[in-house]
Order: C-alpha cells, then sequence, then structure tokens
C-alpha cells in the first residue's frame, strides 16, 4: 500500500464520523491503512460497527489504499524503489536480489544452520542507514527459545563498525514462554512498530510452542 493513508485520520475518510471512529479506534485499528487492510467480518468481530457501516467503512479506506491496475513495466518500476534491507552477507544479498524484500521472510534449516545467527545479524543491519543497506529502524524479537544473546548482537555489530552498545538499544526483547504468550508478543510488536520505528519483527521460532 506504498504508505498511502498513514497520514490521514479515520475522520478523513468519507462516511467515517467521529463516532465511526472512535468505535475504529476502540477495535485497534487506528490509520486508514489498518481499515483497508481488515476484512469485513474481522471488523464486525472485533468493533461495535453494524454490517452496513462496516462495509462502507472498509470499501472507503481501500478505494483509497489499496492499489490499482498496473502494467507489468509499472509494477517493475514500483519493485525497483522498494526498500531491501542487507542481511550482512553479500552472497545472500545476492541470491535475493538485493536483500530482503518488504514482507514475510521464513528462514528454513536445520539445526546448527544459522538461522538465528541471520536474524540476530539482522537487528544489526536494520539500524544502519539506508546508504548502507539498513533502514535507519529497530527491531522487535520475540524469543521463543531463548536464543536471543545481546552479547552475540554485540560482537556482529563490530563487524559493522559499531562498537557502542546502544545497538542493544535498537532491539526489542519479548520472551514468550507459550503460545498464547507468543500472541501478546504480536500484540506488544503492533504498538511497538507504531511507536519505536520498529521495522524489522523476528519470530525465532515460529513453530516452537505450536508442536
Amino acid at each position: 500500500m506504498d504508505g498511502v493513508g498513514e497520514e490521514l485520520d479515520l475522520e478523513d475518510l468519507a462516511g467515517i464520523g467521529s463516532s465511526t471512529a472512535e468505535k475504529l479506534r476502540r477495535a485497534g485499528i487506528s490509520s486508514v491503512k489498518e481499515l483497508a487492510a481488515i476484512s469485513v467480518r474481522e471488523l464486525l468481530e472485533r468493533s461495535e460497527l453494524g454490517e452496513g457501516k462496516a462495509e462502507e467503512a472498509t470499501k472507503s479506506a481501500r478505494e483509497l489504499c489499496l492499489p490499482k491496475v498496473l502494467s507489468a513495466k509499472e509494477f517493475l518500476e514500483r519493485r525497483r524503489k522498494m526498500p531491501r534491507l542487507t542481511t550482512g552477507s553479500k552472497n545472500i544479498d545476492r541470491l535475493l536480489g538485493g536483500g530482503l524484500e518488504p514482507g514475510i521472510t521464513e528462514l528454513i534449516g536445520a539445526f546448527g544452520t544459522g538461522k538465528t545467527q541471520l536474524c540476530l545479524q539482522l537487528c544489526v543491519t536494520v539500524q544502519l542507514t539506508e546508504n548502507r543497506g539498513g533502514l535507519s529502524g529497530t527491531a522487535f524479537y520475540i524469543d521463543t527459545e531463548d536464543t536471543l544473546k545481546p552479547e552475540r548482537i554485540l560482537q556482529i555489530a563490530k563487524r559493522f563498525g559499531i562498537e557502542d552498545e546502544e545497538i542493544l538499544e535498537g532491539v526489542y526483547c519479548f520472551r514468550a514462554i507459550n503460545s498464547d504468550h507468543q500472541f501478546e508478543g504480536l500484540r506488544e510488536a503492533i504498538r511497538y512498530i507504531k511507536e519505536k520505528s520498529v521495522k524489522l519483527l523476528i519470530v525465532d521460532s515460529l513453530t516452537s510452542h505450536f508442536r
């Protein structure tokens, strides 16, 4: 959605008054972009809106935010402008076409193949400036297997010329002890994304509490 709608208030949408906007915020929807991404069914479950108003609200948000029909060339140009996050490895970046794209990336491999090490390295690279392949942001790390080691992050940071322990200030840690707690971590992550310039969310590992 390319950031469209992020600077608008819910009240700026056609048919959304202050009362409806307040109901949406109580349901945890604070931006036009979030409203565009939610289904009518989920909106009905989470909010106090009636079906007609829920359909009207989501339709109005989607008309503003969702991408229109593009030619393949226009789509290519949009992808070329897409920010990418360096993994810190030139070879991996090359395989990925320049680094990690916005969206979901799943790391799969046997025990000891370096999945967690790459996650820890990304906690450093996301804080780099854009001219160094970073996003000038912070990371939120949901740790389900007690794998996050701040000492290791400091070791990795030195490879990028960072000696200061302040690099750890840009990594927010949530230790999830069970599946319910893991969902709580996701809710916390949403809050931090809004308030702390979080641009990387890591769940390590995603499935350990669901086996």
